[in-house]
């Protein structure tokens, strides 16, 4: 084994692990849509941080997306409110 397949291959020996839920999974396909249609491809997804928060009773998901600093600091973010069950979009909430 070379020396990099050896470092990439040990850096999933932590126990650094994240469950989804293929509800999630969808979600998250139809919020990266969503955000290239408000953009209209004039961002890079790469100048941005994603957040994902679950409700309790894991029936709606609001994923962010915020500008990082830089380049982009003056972009919009956006947070996109889902109902898990159907991947239904519920609210588009626009930030400065």
């Amino acid at each position: 084994m070379s020396y990099q397949e050896k470092v990439w291959r040990d850096a999933f020996k932590s126990d650094y692990l994240f469950e989804l839920d293929g509800s999630l999974l969808l979600a998250m396909a139809a919020a990266k849509k969503e955000f290239d249609h408000y953009l209209q491809n004039q961002s890079d997804l790469r100048n941005y941080t994603i957040w994902f928060n679950i409700s309790e009773n894991k029936e709606f998901a609001c994923i962010s997306f915020l500008p990082n600093q830089g380049e982009d600091k003056h972009d919009r973010g956006y947070d996109l409110y889902y109902r898990l069950e159907n991947t239904e979009l519920l609210e588009v909430v626009e930030m400065r």
